[in-house]
């Protein structure tokens, strides 16, 4: 199979599965879905361009269920930050993830790696591990730091408003 080539049809460049167009004529496809690949609706990709305003549409599928929880909004958090509210060691969270009772996926950033994981497999973790009682203990002291760190930060921006009211109650139409 020959590498993934670019090009352009209609003017419109947009993710797709395929490879060369020969291969696409003898029915070859890649799942790879992070080379680039102009097509257009109708070509028997799983992804179509509308033609009036060049939207890429993707057809849903049986993974997107599983991506989706991926995409929720604290639904993962980084290894890192699983040691830190949960009172896991990087021992315990590599040794799930060897075990398969974690999913993971890797990124980096500013070259520094990192491990994001699904905060509802990390909580049945530390459920299994450690009791329910120890759960519930880490996720009421995490939810207590945060609303203290929210109060304090509540409080410096009354400061600051009662100052700006301060200097305007002290020197009026100035």
């Amino acid at each position: 199979m020959s590498p993934p080539t670019l090009a352009f049809r209609e003017g419109v460049n947009v993710l797709c599965c395929r490879r060369s167009s020969a291969e696409s004529e003898r029915g070859a496809t890649c799942h790879n879905i992070f080379q680039s690949m102009p097509h257009s609706e109708g070509d028997g990709c799983e992804f179509g361009v509308d033609s009036t305003t060049n939207v890429v549409k993707r057809a849903s599928g049986p993974m997107d269920s599983l991506d989706s929880e991926w995409q929720g909004k604290g639904a993962t958090l980084s290894d890192k930050t699983a040691r830190e509210e949960f009172g896991l060691t990087r021992d315990e969270v590599i040794r799930a993830i060897r075990a398969g009772k974690l999913q993971y996926r890797e990124g980096c950033m500013h070259g520094n790696p990192w491990l994001r994981l699904l905060r509802r497999e990390v909580e049945a973790l530390v459920k299994k591990n450690h009791g329910e009682i120890y759960l519930k203990d880490r996720q009421a002291k995490t939810e207590l730091a945060l609303i203290n760190r929210e109060l304090r930060r509540l409080k410096a921006q009354i400061a600051q408003l009662e100052e700006r009211k301060s200097k305007l109650i002290t020197s009026p139409g100035r």
